[in-house]
């Protein structure tokens, strides 16, 4: 398949990407995406996606499998739109990796985490 590049516009936020993406017809995802500050995210082999995160404020990749550098349990991927009011906020947006049932885990190791552990929220530039 014919990888398709978006070139995002300031101000633009991820969730626009899988719209686009879906409109193109686009279902095989990448080894890896890139945020617009610069922060790599591995995406899982094998994964679905783009498509919208189940709150709209981001894209997620699904149905994967480990594979570039994650732990065989981490089945998908989800880069949140930037959070820029409240306690915690996350200007470039965040990234988060679960598993099977949706739960959030640690992309190295394939171990549940809680909401304290820096791998639940990973910072996007």
């Amino acid at each position: 398949s014919i990888p398709v590049i978006k070139i995002i516009e300031e101000g633009a936020e991820a969730s626009g990407i899988a719209e686009d993406a879906a409109k193109a017809g686009v279902s095989e995802a990448p080894s890896f995406i890139v945020s617009e500050g610069g922060t790599v995210f591995p995406v899982p082999k094998g994964a679905t996606g783009p498509i919208p995160a189940t709150s709209g404020k981001g894209f997620q990749f699904i149905e994967g499998a480990g594979g570039n550098g994650l732990n065989p349990k981490v089945t998908g991927f989800r880069l949140m739109d930037p959070v820029t009011t409240g306690k915690y906020q996350y200007p470039g947006g965040y990234g988060s990796y679960f598993n099977k049932v949706g739960q959030t885990i640690n992309p190295l190791t394939g171990q549940t985490i809680a909401p304290s552990n820096p791998w639940w929220h990973i910072p996007a530039k």
